[in-house]
């Protein structure tokens, strides 16, 4: 009989665990996805071409967001956090629009391969980057259970960082929820 009390605690924790993430993303439909249609960016094809993996599917629920300004092009990606949990963090990258120069040659821009346009990470606390539960945008209480109104209190506030992605795209300047992120040259296959 405790065996089948604990099974039932389990099922209800991941039905828990699957009803925050609904509300996340709800909330991140509601208040940020239109602030960010509102300062230029447009939802481009959220999967790519080819094979698709059901983690990617699940990491990049919302897709990708384009803005093409003169002579560059900005991206940004709402990243999910893995095993289903109700955190994310914001990708974003500017490029030029004929595309980017490296080792290997000119790469075209293509918006399914995000790799190519990362340059920056919107996190809530970017000091903490390695330690990514604490440093991922979420919902925390003190008491009691987070509710869907928790969830549409934290995508306005993420909405109202998107200044500094901006500032972060014209300037080069990076705010205090922004993080640089390096990426290595990639060796050519044979």
């Amino acid at each position: 009989m405790a065996m089948r009390s604990g099974y039932a605690s389990l099922a209800e924790e991941v039905i828990d665990t699957k009803r925050k993430r609904e509300w996340l993303l709800q909330s991140l439909r509601t208040h940020l996805i239109p602030a960010l249609v509102q300062r230029g960016f447009a939802s481009v094809s959220p999967l790519p071409h080819g094979p698709i993996d059901r983690e990617y599917k699940a990491t990049f629920p919302l897709g990708s967001f384009v803005r093409k300004r003169a002579g560059s092009i900005d991206f940004i990606q709402i990243q999910m956090a893995p095993y289903r949990a109700d955190y994310f963090r914001m990708n974003a990258g500017v490029r030029s629009s004929e595309g980017l120069a490296t080792e290997n040659g000119c790469q075209v821009f293509d918006p399914s391969r995000a790799v190519w346009s990362l340059r920056f990470e919107m996190l809530a606390r970017p000091r903490l980057w390695w330690f990514w539960p604490w440093s991922w945008f979420t919902v925390r209480t003190w008491f009691g259970q987070p509710a869907s109104a928790h969830y549409d209190r934290l995508a306005m506030r993420v909405a109202g960082y998107l200044p500094e992605l901006h500032l972060a795209f014209e300037q080069n300047h990076l705010g205090p929820h922004l993080r640089r992120v390096w990426i290595p040259a990639s060796t050519p296959k044979e």
